[in-house]
């Protein structure tokens, strides 16, 4: 009479994709150790982050598998695909971190927030959650500032990213739209800081 949420189906091994067809389309499964059947009357609902038609075209994830668990089918867009969500997930979470970690974090600064809202988010919303966890560890004062979040993008960009450096426009000008190209490292945002200031 429950539901049962099987999240990132996808990376789900083949033997164990045969024993899970098995238990939904007999309805019944056997304990580790036991002996005897135990009937089972749940909703499933299977996440993943992959695409499964090309792991099923590669006989990667089971095709009768795919076809038991898509039934019904919800898309959920990315986190860059609804932009409008940023500076609310980023409050959200905020806010969590103010809780676990005690601290007296309330606000993130206009810069920072234009930033997260111009930012890929490689890794969704765990990267935005991550992000600002980040950035509240490593802060003492009450707003986060840019660099805080520039400190996390460097780290990402340094292991999986090859994006160029950003034009000599200067960081108000990527912050206010008018250079799309890149991210700049905490290197270069901070040079470009120096050099507005001077």
């Amino acid at each position: 009479g429950g539901t049962l949420f099987l999240d990132e189906i996808g990376d789900m091994p083949l033997s164990m994709q045969v024993k899970l067809l098995r238990v939904i389309q007999e309805r019944e499964f056997i304990r580790v150790g036991g002996t005897s059947s135990i009937p089972l009357n749940v909703r499933i609902i299977a996440a993943t982050a992959k695409d499964l038609k090309p792991a099923v075209s590669e006989s990667l994830f089971r095709q009768d598998l795919y076809f038991r668990l898509n039934v019904v089918n919800i898309v959920m867009p990315t986190l860059r695909e609804r932009r409008q969500d940023i500076p609310l997930l980023a409050y959200r979470s905020l806010e969590k971190c103010q809780k676990k970690m005690g601290k007296e974090v309330k606000a993130i600064s206009q810069e920072a927030m234009a930033l997260l809202n111009r930012y890929t988010f490689p890794g969704n919303v765990r990267e935005l959650r991550a992000m600002v966890f980040d950035a509240v560890s490593s802060n003492t004062s009450t707003v986060l500032p840019l660099t805080s979040f520039l400190a996390h993008i460097d780290k990402i960009r340094s292991g999986i990213s090859t994006t160029p450096a950003p034009d000599t426009g200067g960081l108000s000008s990527f912050l206010s739209g008018q250079n799309t190209n890149s991210l700049p490292t905490m290197k270069e945002a901070e040079k470009l800081l120096i050099d507005e200031a001077l």
